[in-house]
């Protein structure tokens, strides 16, 4: 296929294994993306960047396609090396000018949402674990020169590759993520919305930096129904493989999402109106993920008007709505 990107897989500290970073060299060397800020993740775009004959200080501008660490947390490291310029969307800028404020208010609300949901909670619980996982990947983010920093907006056409690129809109599992379609060819990068497993919804503000919860995941179903209607063939995503069956993989995962709000209806009918007791009905190990997700099948089930949410300072509970004849 003309002009298609050039993965490079850099390791993450996350449970993705490794995030995907897409090199253009036409009409200059660009990437897409850019990884975490690790020696482990540095050492692998410099092996990559050279088996492709360049080097990071080829690089001349990186674009970056929503704001979680293991796709923005190096850019700062590579504009500081070369000058190269640093471009997010409309949707990303206020975040990226601050990464530590961003950081830790959203470690808080992640940290305070889930104890509230999870109860009481014990020294040994695996939220305190991974409440200090967190605050030592802190780190992984450097902050981008502001000079360097540079704004695309949604709706924007950007070149890679000597190819013009829409710039569209996927909020969901960030409410920052955009994703490139190239109309012509129909390719995209896909980001985090389009992988080969079902994404996730992570805890994020609605007014950027404060406000109430986002609910993540009746978002992200309006985005994959805005997906589903674009046309294209091929996705190259945020983690994993290239996907050649973009259209069937949607659909299955669609299904997944429904499937699981259902098993989860079915469980509070049964009684359990408490998240420490659901969430082992419903996964089998402790993962940040699992957490959100559950959460996001919640917030699906509260906007069908199938369960009562009651929340206080303390706890929250819900209840399955009893159906009147």
């Amino acid at each position: 296929m003309k002009n298609t990107p050039i993965r490079i897989e850099l390791p993450t500290i996350y449970g993705m294994q490794t995030v995907n970073s897409f090199l253009f060299k036409e009409p200059e060397p660009i990437l897409i993306d850019c990884g975490e800020n690790t020696e482990e993740s540095w050492q692998a775009l410099t092996k990559g960047l050279a088996d492709n004959d360049l080097t990071i200080a080829d690089i001349k501008k990186v674009y970056i396609t929503h704001t979680h660490t293991d796709h923005v947390g190096m850019a700062g490291r590579i504009a500081k090396v070369n000058g190269a310029e640093i471009w997010v969307s409309d949707k990303s800028h206020d975040y990226v000018l601050n990464p530590t404020s961003y950081y830790k208010i959203i470690r808080k609300l992640t940290i305070d949402t889930t104890a509230k949901l999870w109860g009481e909670v014990t020294p040994d619980s695996p939220l305190i674990k991974f409440s200090a996982s967190m605050e030592k990947n802190k780190d992984t983010w450097v902050d981008i020169p502001k000079e360097l920093l540079k704004v695309y907006k949604v709706g924007d056409y950007l070149n890679f590759g000597n190819e013009n690129w829409k710039v569209i809109f996927m909020p969901g599992h960030s409410n920052t993520q955009t994703i490139y379609l190239q109309e012509e060819t129909k390719k995209m990068l896909s980001a985090d919305m389009l992988l080969s497993v079902t994404p996730t919804p992570f805890y994020e503000l609605t007014g950027g930096l404060t406000g109430e919860r986002i609910k993540g995941l009746p978002i992200m179903l309006q985005s994959y129904e805005t997906l589903n209607n674009l046309d294209f063939s091929v996705a190259f995503p945020g983690h994993y493989d290239t996907i050649t069956n973009p259209k069937e993989i949607i659909s299955n995962q669609l299904a997944h999402i429904h499937k699981r709000k259902l098993q989860c209806l079915e469980f509070i009918k049964n009684g359990i109106n408490n998240y420490q007791d659901l969430y082992p009905a419903m996964y089998n190990r402790f993962t940040f993920p699992a957490i959100t997700m559950l959460v996001g099948y919640l917030d699906l089930l509260v906007g069908e008007e199938k369960i009562h949410w009651q929340e206080d300072e303390k706890s929250i509970r819900f209840e399955a709505i009893k159906l009147t004849v």
